[in-house]
């Protein structure tokens, strides 16, 4: 998945684990964000979610917006090495964010062994096609999962009622800094179905959005990449770019809802950064770290 699509999902998922575990028919208003960090054993997660209980056990989810002939494979890795880490049981949840993601693979299980010693895994893991679940049970759910609503199974005509009642609980529910999240989030999801010239116009006149560093340079990477049209060079230069400007925002506004605003020295630092694997380590680290410092060394 792309960084926009990857730390957008990681941090709704962040500020609201349950209303995430909720969608996936898991009720649990207790479940925590945990460590998901595997790097000392090649591999990293998308988000683990602890829920307490008389015997507590893990959540992991993944996102996926495009097709993995290996995925089953991957989720069993993970699923194995989190309860190798934390010693507790772990169920894992995929969000499929839309059809391209889909494929003869994703049926939730994974299956491996030798057959003639009659011995072997079934790994099973639960399933989220996005664009099946009914709109009105997304719009329903808790506010951090409600930007998948635009491309649950909507249709087209109803998506400027299905904007209007997000704008009804975001006002009524976030703050104005967490409206910029949501928005611009909600935003990023709309790109995985619809034209960015379509979602603008869907948002437009949402002045938390409008408002966002992150929104400003996702229009931006987008006007790169019309300057550059026409020119296949000019048009790889410009996506790379825009998705450097795009990730650099996001790690910021990561790092400001936890650390404060950054210094002047700290903005520069992270606008020098050319690397958007860097980029992508760093907004993961952001759980961890205890300061700006921490954080860029």
């Amino acid at each position: 998945m792309s960084i926009p699509f990857d730390i957008t999902t990681k941090q709704l998922v962040e500020t609201g684990p349950a209303d995430w575990l909720a969608l996936a028919g898991i009720d649990a208003p207790d479940a925590m964000i945990i460590d998901s960090d595997l790097s000392a054993l090649t591999a990293e997660a998308d988000k683990v979610i602890k829920v307490p209980r008389d015997r507590p056990w893990l959540a992991h989810m993944e996102f996926q917006s495009s097709y993995d002939g290996a995925f089953g494979q991957r989720m069993l890795q993970y699923n194995v090495l989190l309860h190798r880490r934390h010693s507790m049981p772990v169920l894992s949840v995929v969000y499929l964010l839309r059809k391209e993601a889909d494929g003869p693979v994703m049926n939730g299980t994974y299956q491996y062994g030798v057959p003639e010693s009659g011995t072997g895994v079934t790994f099973k893991y639960r399933i989220v096609r996005v664009w099946e679940q009914p709109v009105e049970d997304i719009l329903n759910a808790g506010i951090w999962a409600l930007p998948l609503a635009p491309i649950s199974n909507v249709r087209t005509q109803e998506l400027s009622l299905t904007i209007d009642r997000m704008k009804k609980r975001a006002s009524r529910e976030l703050t104005h800094s967490q409206e910029g999240i949501f928005w611009t989030a909600t935003y990023i999801m709309m790109g995985l179905k619809f034209p960015n010239e379509f979602s603008e116009n869907m948002l437009r006149g949402v002045r938390e959005m409008e408002d966002s560093v992150t929104y400003q340079h996702i229009v931006a990477k987008s006007e790169a990449r019309g300057e550059a049209r026409g020119e296949a060079r000019g048009e790889v230069i410009g996506a790379k770019k825009g998705e450097l400007l795009a990730a650099r925002s996001i790690l910021l506004q990561l790092g400001t809802k936890r650390f404060g605003s950054p210094k002047p020295q700290i903005t520069k630092a992270v606008d020098k950064i050319l690397s958007m694997e860097r980029l992508e380590q760093m907004a993961v680290a952001v759980l961890d770290a205890k300061s700006w410092e921490e954080l860029l060394a």
